[in-house]
């Protein structure tokens, strides 16, 4: 358990440091992988993570592939057991399909609830106001 436990924290931590990497083909496929299998752990604290590098790969990396990620987060918004990782696959899952009306918002990986705290006030001013 406790292999497991450092094994995805290690995966985690390699695919939220984007920035220092090469953009490589090899790199961005590991990248994905590595978000699939966090995001299909049952741990919150592993999935919050996830959530979040996703929207970063996808930042770093728009032209890229992610359909799989967007079915497991589209999956994770309806069935996560925790109602936080519901919210926040809710939310990534706006961000992935309107990046345009997110481009601002800084994806801060040292404070996740802050980051997912700016998208949903982003959405309540500019979609709910005009109702």
């Amino acid at each position: 358990m406790k292999k497991l436990f450092f094994g995805i924290l290690f995966a985690t931590l390699f695919t939220i440091n984007l920035n220092g990497q090469q953009r490589t083909y090899k790199m961005k496929i590991i990248a994905k992988k590595n978000c699939v299998f966090s995001l299909q752990r049952n741990i919150v604290g592993i999935q919050a993570s996830a959530i979040l590098t996703v929207l970063q790969f996808n930042r770093k990396f728009p032209n890229e592939n992610i359909k799989e990620i967007k079915k497991i987060l589209n999956s994770l918004a309806i069935s996560s057991k925790y109602p936080s990782i519901r919210v926040k696959a809710q939310l990534a899952s706006m961000v992935l399909n309107y990046p345009l009306l997110f481009a601002n918002i800084k994806l801060d990986s040292m404070n996740r609830d802050l980051t997912f705290q700016k998208i949903s006030k982003l959405i309540n001013i500019r979609l709910l106001s005009s109702l």
